[in-house]
């Protein structure tokens, strides 16, 4: 892919730059599995992701966590079953920024996405409208050919640290493990630029009377000598080409305004189960109050 085709792809992106950046762990997680196809392991992998997103219906555990020097500034914890045919979900969560805790029940269902917060008497209503208002609908598929293009060229270099392993029942390990010397440098610039976005729209957010978004991480402003400082992936795919367990650590380093150094480490983990076999029940929401909230503009 020459220059030109990359800029025609950037600039086919154009209204949905800021939307892929603050994404910042797109990129990331993306450089695992954009790699040139004659990578073995990056076909395995993408070849399970297809089909992990292509599951009937399974039930999620999902787990996040955000640390600045060692300090726990963020964590998630979720447990989800989803039924991609009848297109709902039911699960539950808990949040916590260290100060503050909140837990929370979520559903999608007859069209909307519900969440009840901390039992209250009262349910959080999104209408599910699958666009984004005064925007132009691209549809996923485009999106994700469009970034893969590009993370394609940006990770070519990276392809020789991914290893796979096959276990006696047919299952397979794959791994990727990338110290920072290895990091192209056009990602550390993509990954500055996409963390100075989420900081301002976390400030934004957090400038916000809100009811509904009240936990949230008190993010360092870092402002120079932003780098990745490590990538590491491991994921468990199935005989059938499913990805049963999957893990992801990120470690970014950079310096705030007065000069500190900062090492923020974000730690993802996701394992999957009762794969096609899941029943999701409908949240009970008799008697409680329905507060609907507008899709953000920003």
């Amino acid at each position: 892919m020459d220059v030109k085709t990359i800029a025609g792809r950037l600039a086919k992106m154009k209204k949905r730059t800021w939307a892929i950046l603050g994404l910042s762990g797109a990129l990331l997680i993306g450089s695992a599995y954009s790699i040139s196809a004659n990578t073995p392991g990056y076909e395995l992998y993408k070849e399970a992701l297809k089909a992990t997103h292509q599951v009937e219906s399974s039930k999620l555990n999902l787990s996040f966590e955000l640390e600045d020097n060692s300090r726990g500034l963020f964590s998630s914890e979720y447990v989800m079953k989803t039924d991609r045919l009848a297109n709902t979900m039911i699960g539950e969560g808990t949040v916590s920024n260290g100060l503050k805790s909140s837990s929370h029940e979520m559903a999608k269902q007859g069209g909307k996405f519900l969440i009840q917060k901390n039992d209250e008497d009262k349910i959080y209503a999104m209408t599910l409208t699958g666009k984004h208002p005064g925007k132009e609908a691209l549809s996923n598929e485009e999106l994700r050919d469009d970034l893969e293009g590009v993370v394609d060229i940006l990770t070519k270099k990276l392809q020789r640290n991914i290893e796979t392993s096959v276990n006696k029942d047919g299952s397979q390990e794959i791994a990727l493990d990338v110290p920072d010397k290895e990091i192209p440098g056009a990602i550390d610039a993509l990954t500055s630029l996409a963390y100075k976005h989420s900081v301002q729209m976390n400030d934004r957010e957090s400038g916000r009377d809100s009811g509904f978004h009240d936990v949230k991480p008190e993010m360092p402003k870092l402002e120079e000598d932003i780098k990745i400082k490590k990538v590491k992936i491991a994921a468990s795919v199935s005989a059938a080409k499913i990805i049963e367990k999957q893990s992801v650590e990120v470690a970014l380093t950079g310096k705030d305004e007065n000069g500190k150094q900062h090492e923020l480490t974000m730690t993802f983990q996701l394992a999957l189960s009762d794969i096609n076999s899941t029943n999701v029940d409908a949240m009970d929401i008799t008697g409680l109050e329905i507060v609907e909230l507008q899709h953000p503009h920003h």
